[in-house]
């Protein structure tokens, strides 16, 4: 098994959204960095599924646990 990362796990906190409840730019930069290496992005929520759903539309390809 190789040590590359195929999978990040995000919560919808303070560390992934900014003080709006939004994505930074900066962390778009990297979460696209991530999709072009074939990083699958999961988002892992205790948050209701409506606002788990509208941020994964948001950032395309990603998975809701």
């Amino acid at each position: 098994m190789s040590g590359r990362i195929k999978a990040i796990a995000l919560d919808l906190d303070g560390t992934l959204l900014g003080s709006r409840l939004q994505i930074t730019r900066y962390t778009w930069e990297i979460l696209e960095r991530c999709l072009k290496d074939d990083i699958k992005l999961v988002i892992a929520t205790g948050r209701g599924y409506p606002a788990a759903k509208k941020l994964a539309g948001e950032l395309g390809p990603v998975f809701l646990w």
